[in-house]
């Protein structure tokens, strides 16, 4: 029988914390492949962040632009395919391009040309690598760093890390297996996921031990093991995010009010109001507002008036967006009035929105993936996200942000040049300051 692999890519933002494992049920020592494997601590090499890379890759200007083309084209295709008839829509678009930067170390043929062409065409692996290394661990080591300073400070309440941003992942491989120690390296010195090799034929096993190592992942290794026992491995990746606002807002900034929906009725909200960085287009306006811990802006886009969401959605390609961003004038303000809003977790295939997007041969059983595994049949068989719940509070962003407390709203003495109220739908993004990537992306039809 032809073997596959799936990339099962569940991203949840509640934090999942390993315990102690026992003997029976938990995933072994021996079971662990990338223990044996450590990191280069070279920062040349790897331009990872926590060990001390203070520059970024020469390529990375380039990858920054080039992800993020995918990202907007991979958005589009779920808005318009997979998601079209959701109220609200919240995925994390990096870590499908970090999962793909993962799989063309392992990829040949027909399948690592498509996913270079993804890219741009223009960078090599070892490009894509140093690239993603650095924007993955700078990404999960600025909000640690105030946190490192109060290590062994015996006075320091022992507390669950609160403001953060995770894009783990875990590669899993069936016992028969063998995996190259090429690619097991290339995962330790630029992506650090965990690899496990186990036992995919015996149902209640597999269940228990990736039910111990993740919630979510156990329960989608039991809705979905008749496809499982058949896989060659699978990626199971979970992103998490939680902050609070740079400039907060007060009491006297909420206020109820009407969202249309774009079905035309209307639902009742509470609305936060806050002079924020104005951001304009031809097509649309929006706002900037900043995170207090993590290297992250959150924007919202509202489009203009005669232009639907699905509409404007299908014309938001790079041109559009960075048009957006360099419009942005920090002295310029605009009275912004966001709905506070919740968005729960669902899951999410990715396969048609890949293969829309030119990556194809990966899921065709034709391509090859020699650079991963010895067998010449492995071939990847789906791409699945467990997209994660999401909230937009007084609070802050992300899962649980009723647990950070809300700051007094600052002082702003800048003139608004607008007010802009997001009471119909919109399109929302969480974006990394440096590189001006999208590390989520959101929308509300709604609410």
């Amino acid at each position: 029988m032809k073997k596959s692999i799936s990339l099962l890519t569940a991203a949840a933002l509640s934090l999942c914390v390993l315990g102690a494992c026992a003997d029976n049920g938990s995933i072994s020592g021996s079971e662990r492949l990338s223990e044996k494997y450590s990191r280069s601590k070279d920062a040349s090499l790897t331009y990872n962040f926590a060990d001390g890379a203070q520059e970024t890759p020469d390529a990375y200007n380039s990858f920054a632009n080039q992800a993020t083309s995918l990202e907007l084209k991979l958005f589009n295709s779920l808005f318009s395919g997979e998601l079209k008839n959701s109220d609200k829509i919240f995925f994390s678009p990096a870590s499908t391009v970090l999962q793909l930067g993962l799989m063309l170390n392992g990829a040949s043929d027909d399948a690592k040309s498509e996913l270079l062409l993804a890219f741009g065409g223009e960078l090599g692996v070892d490009s894509l690598n140093q690239c993603s290394s650095y924007f993955k661990s700078r990404m999960e080591s600025v909000s640690s760093l105030d946190s490192e300073k109060s290590k062994g400070d015996p006075n320091a309440e022992a507390e669950e890390p609160k403001e953060h941003v995770s894009l783990k992942s875990s590669l899993f491989v069936d016992s028969d297996c063998n995996i190259k120690t090429s690619f097991l390296q290339s995962n330790a010195d630029f992506y650090g996921n965990d690899i496990f090799k186990l036992d995919f034929s015996s149902r209640d096993s597999l269940v228990t031990k990736l039910g111990d190592y993740s919630e979510n992942l156990g329960k989608l290794c039991e809705n979905n093991y008749s496809e499982i026992s058949g896989y060659s491995s699978f990626l199971f990746s979970e992103t998490e995010l939680l902050d609070s606002w740079l400039d907060g807002y007060s009491e006297a900034d909420l206020e109820k009010s009407e969202f249309t929906n774009a079905d035309g009725s209307r639902s009742s909200a509470e609305f936060m109001t806050s002079s924020e960085i104005l951001l304009h287009s031809e097509s649309a306006k929006g706002v900037m507002k900043y995170t207090k811990k993590n290297p992250l802006k959150f924007v919202a886009i509202l489009p203009n008036e005669g232009t639907s969401l699905e509409e404007y959605i299908s014309k938001l390609d790079e041109r559009e967006y960075f048009k957006l961003l360099d419009s942005m004038d920090i002295i310029i303000r605009a009275e912004a009035k966001l709905p506070q809003f919740e968005i729960e977790a669902q899951d999410l295939s990715l396969k048609a929105a890949l293969e829309q997007n030119g990556i194809r041969s990966l899921f065709d059983g034709k391509s090859k993936l020699s650079e991963l595994s010895f067998s010449e049949d492995f071939a990847l068989n789906e791409l699945t996200e467990t997209t994660p719940s999401f909230s937009l509070t007084p609070s802050g962003l992300g899962s649980g942000t009723d647990e950070v407390k809300s700051q007094k709203g600052s002082d702003n003495t800048a003139l608004n040049q607008a007010s802009i109220k997001f009471d119909r739908p919109f399109v929302f993004m969480i974006i990394d300051n440096e590189s001006s990537l999208p590390v989520f992306i959101g929308a509300v039809r709604n609410l």
